[in-house]
């Protein structure tokens, strides 16, 4: 009987383990907005604002997805995606067919947000796609 209840008890465990969500091995840090100011433009015009965190590993690294939402993982207010380039070992963000080179460990791209989507939304969330197919921890800027 006390050998049953062991192995109930370890096939239990297993599944329970079986069924969590995969996570990928790079590891993403301290997300951050910041706005690039132009002179000269009318208020009404978009804003370039420059995306940055940091990452572990980004050889392992694929994609890059930014959403602003009324709340975290929701992307109701905008959705943008970069994608990682290895160009001879030197790695880049490249979105909207602009390249943003890697930093150390810090990895920046630009991207364009008008100001009723700066004022619609509460949450940005950022997460990485690896080359496995497995979605990092994701980063979040609450406004």
């Amino acid at each position: 009987m006390k050998r049953i209840m062991i192995f109930l008890t370890l096939f239990a465990i297993m599944s329970w383990q079986g069924g969590q969500a995969q996570t990928s091995p790079v590891k993403l840090l301290d997300l951050s907005l910041f706005p690039l100011i132009e002179t000269g433009l009318p208020d009404a015009y978009p804003t370039k604002y420059r995306i940055s965190f940091k990452i572990s590993d980004i050889s392992l690294a694929q994609t890059v997805h930014f959403m602003l939402g009324t709340a975290q993982n929701q992307s109701d207010i905008l959705s943008a995606e970069a994608t990682v380039v290895n160009n001879n070992g030197v790695y880049y963000l490249s979105h909207n067919s602009a390249e943003f080179p890697m930093l150390g460990k810090e990895a920046r791209f630009e991207l364009i947000i008008t100001q009723a989507q700066w004022e619609a939304f509460s949450v940005a969330t950022l997460f990485v796609t690896d080359t496995a197919g497995q979605n990092t921890n994701s980063l979040y800027f609450n406004k």
